[in-house]
C-alpha cells in the first residue's frame, strides 16, 4: 500500500544523475531541506497540540545526520512525519467543519463523508 503524500516536495531539487547523488551541491540541498522540514515537523507538533491530536514519535530529530546516507534516511522519516502529522491536521479540520454543519443542520449525513 503506497502512502499518499499530502504536501509535493518541489522546493528542493536534486539532480536525477545517480553519479552526482553524494556531490557537494546535493548534500548542501538536503541540509536546507533537513533544517526546513525541522521547522516545519515543529510547527506541526506545536498546531496538533492545540488541537490535541496525536502526533508522530518524532524518531527523525533523534537519528544521526553526519554522513549523507544518514542524512538521507533521516530526510526520508522526517518527510513522512511530516506528512502523516499535515494528514491529520486536515482531517480534523473536516470534521470540526463536518461537525458545525451537522449541528447546524446544512448536512444530515455528515457523518457518512468524513468518518
Amino acid at each position: 500500500m503506497d502512502r499518499y503524500w499530502v504536501a509535493d516536495g518541489d522546493e528542493f531539487q536534486y539532480s536525477l544523475n545517480p553519479n552526482l547523488r553524494y556531490s557537494r551541491a546535493t548534500v548542501n540541498t538536503m541540509r536546507v531541506e533537513w533544517e526546513f522540514c525541522k521547522t516545519q515537523a515543529n510547527v506541526l507538533v506545536e498546531l496538533c497540540c492545540e488541537v490535541n491530536l496525536k502526533f508522530p514519535r518524532r524518531l527523525a530529530m533523534r537519528m544521526p545526520t553526519d554522513t549523507p546516507q544518514l542524512l538521507q534516511r533521516a530526510l526520508h522519516r522526517i518527510r513522512d512525519e511530516v506528512n502523516r502529522m499535515t494528514q491529520r491536521l486536515q482531517r480534523s479540520g473536516l470534521m470540526k467543519t463536518a461537525n458545525e454543519r451537522a449541528e447546524d443542520g446544512l448536512m444530515d449525513d455528515a457523518h457518512q463523508y468524513y468518518a
